[in-house]
């Protein structure tokens, strides 16, 4: 194996968590387990290490080392590559400052105002595990010792959010580390029907009501004692702190802590404050700007989020939460399922997708159709980062058109196709992207409310070696008997894959006051029927015949308000065209101009308003401002603000 082969065949052990003498030159990386997911993080090692910034679109899962390497040559020489882009992590001056959101993080947090359209109090990812052979007499302290562990452990573990939308970490020698948030219900004497009625209601409220890092921490951990010498343990993370591996390092190194008070953890080196520094540099770079250029090029020919069957007006709807369908696949399912896909040369995410699409398409009637996915969009800038809690969680839009006329195999490959597009652009998030594609369609309504989210591959493998079985004084950990539950603002449909003990979840998240119960049952039979089909060789030569488009799908764009043009009027006017000229960096603003034309978006305008209701000692709520967010309106608002003051 030549010095390069070997190279990226020891990228491959790292990324796959396997051996690296398994790997020789003829072995492909889908067979090896290689997914969708891992070959974003095998791209981001080749430009680190080679120097070498190859497309997503050019490495597919079917490549072997050979074949790779081959293409890595290739680019080198002839210099059709552009270089990776020069960020690194480095230490804060002061731990202490507040610094920036992330996207992802700014669109959750805004969520969580109750202004926008599919807005949620709280978003939040809930689950809880059953425990066995719990020591009930020492359960409670031991676990309440590990939350405080874990919290020095993790600095996002002792995060806030301020109102403007800014966070910051507490020091370790804060109040709340020595006294963490858990709560206790002891149900030990109670009936086996009072006990499940009782985790039944801890479920709904902990899944309905999330933690709220503005007022407190980003999560929360209850500890039911039921008879019998069982346990489960309840935890709720707010996704503004924490994404879905987060949760698992969560439950890892919390009952890992619990378990023995002597417990070490590996110190980090760095903690989510550097990596969101170093995140912040990266938009500056010319390999951002060239990501965003590619992205823009195509905001005028990007199709719509589908077009479901709804029974309510999103923009009328305060949901509860979200409802939940899954399918459980056995272990043996599951692998039959992931070596039919290896043999089509699909992963199985893409195959998942295009499952997805196609039964959306024939629910909508269109085959061009704009879906939102969650990536675990951790870069690799310092081998500490698949250890931290922290948001790292990145949303990517994916424009897909389905073949009129194709088998389900070759559907599939165009998905994949499409995707992995999509994803060689992924320095710019979906959410940035979402925000070009508001501001030309000139709406405030939700562009991604669709999603699919894949986290099946070998990234979870790392994070399972860790596990256990016993944890102490906590007992036996049962991780085929758990519950979970997701409530994520400005989304009406999820679906997620994910393993779980060895096998796979499929599962659909939706806003149920927005649809009939029963078109619900036919999608997710549909999926779920798709899914399991795909174990069988001959479903994939099945002809999967799809509604003609012969017009691009346009998004109505909204009403503009009624605003003569001109030079601002009066006092309040010009104060707040002030305000405008200043966020943007403009000499002048019109009085019918519309702040999210202007380039603004919705974090900017929670700041906005908090600084003119501040500097007026008034209040303006995001909703009324929505409503017509144009500066003589604005204005208007802040008049009658300061009018009706007593």
């Amino acid at each position: 194996m030549t010095t390069g082969n070997a190279q990226l065949a020891q990228i491959w052990a790292e990324v796959l968590d396997v051996n690296v003498a398994e790997i020789g030159e003829d072995v492909t990386f889908l067979s090896l387990g290689g997914d969708s997911l891992l070959i974003v993080r095998v791209a981001t090692l080749i430009r680190q290490r080679l120097g070498i910034r190859l497309a997503i679109t050019q490495i597919q899962p079917t490549h072997t080392v050979a074949e790779l390497g081959e293409l890595v040559r290739r680019s080198g020489a002839t210099g059709s590559v552009r270089q990776s882009p020069q960020i690194r992590l480095s230490r804060r001056q002061d731990p202490a400052a507040p610094f920036e959101l992330l996207p992802l993080q700014q669109a959750y947090f805004v969520g969580q105002q109750g202004a926008w359209e599919l807005s949620h109090d709280s978003a939040h990812y809930y689950i809880d595990f059953a425990l066995s052979e719990v020591d009930d007499e020492f359960a409670a302290e031991a676990l309440e010792d590990g939350l405080r562990q874990l919290m020095v452990h993790q600095p996002m573990l002792r995060a806030r959010i301020s109102a403007d939308g800014r966070q910051y970490v507490l020091s370790i020698d804060d109040p709340s580390v020595d006294s963490p948030p858990l709560q206790v219900h002891d149900l030990r004497t109670a009936s086996a029907v009072e006990a499940d009625a009782a985790v039944e209601s801890i479920r709904d409220e902990m899944s309905s009501v999330g933690p709220d890092p503005r007022h407190g921490p980003g999560f929360a951990v209850r500890l039911s004692l039921l008879p019998g010498a069982r346990a489960r343990v309840h935890i709720a993370l707010n996704l503004a702190l924490a994404d879905g591996w987060s949760a698992r390092i969560f439950m890892r190194d919390l009952l890992t802590l619990s378990a023995d008070a002597n417990a070490m953890l590996p110190p980090m080196l760095t903690d989510f404050r550097d990596y969101v520094d170093a995140m912040h540099r990266l938009r500056a770079t010319p390999e951002w700007q060239q990501d965003f250029d590619w992205w823009r090029q195509r905001l005028d020919t990007m199709p719509v989020a589908p077009a479901l069957p709804l029974v309510a007006d999103p923009g009328e709807v305060m949901a509860k939460g979200m409802g939940l369908r899954e399918r459980r696949f056995e272990p043996a399912q599951w692998t039959a399922l992931k070596e039919t896909c290896a043999r089509q040369g699909v992963t199985p995410s893409a195959a998942f997708t295009a499952v997805y699409a196609i039964t959306l398409a024939k629910l909508t009637g269109s085959r061009r159709l704009l879906i939102n996915t969650l990536q675990a969009n951790r870069h690799p800038l310092h081998p500490d980062v698949d250890r931290m809690i922290g948001a790292f969680s990145s949303t990517a839009l994916i424009p897909i058109e389905l073949p009129e006329r194709a088998e389900v195999a070759q559907t599939a490959k165009a998905v994949a196709e499409q995707m992995t597009e999509a994803l060689s652009h992924n320095l710019v998030s979906g959410v940035e992207v979402a925000r070009e594609l508001a501001r030309r369609r000139g709406t405030r309504r939700p562009i991604g409310p669709v999603v699919m989210q894949s986290a099946v591959g070998g990234m979870m493998a790392v994070l399972d070696e860790g596990m256990q079985a016993d944890y102490g004084p906590l007992g036996v950990l049962d991780e085929q008997d758990h519950h979970n539950r997701i409530r994520t603002p400005q989304v009406m449909l999820e679906l997620r894959a994910y393993e779980a003990s060895g096998g796979l979840v499929l599962s659909l998240a939706s806003i149920d006051e927005l649809f009939d119960e029963e078109v619900l049952d036919e999608l997710f039979g549909e999926l779920s029927g798709g899914v399991t089909g795909l174990v069988q060789e001959v479903a994939w030569s099945r002809l999967v015949v799809l509604p003609h488009d012969d017009d691009l799908a346009e998004s109505p764009r909204e009403a503009v308000a009624d605003v003569r043009p001109g030079s601002p009027q009066g006092g309040v006017e010009q104060e707040v065209a002030a305000v405008w000229a200043e966020i943007f960096t403009l000499s002048s603003v019109d009085r019918a101009a519309d702040f999210f034309q202007l380039g603004g978006d919705s974090l900017m305008a929670i700041r906005m308003l908090r600084r003119l209701g501040r500097d007026r000692d008034v209040a303006i709520s995001p909703s009324a401002f929505l409503r017509s967010p144009v500066l003589a309106d604005l204005a208007a608002l802040l008049d009658a603000a300061g009018a009706a003051r007593p």
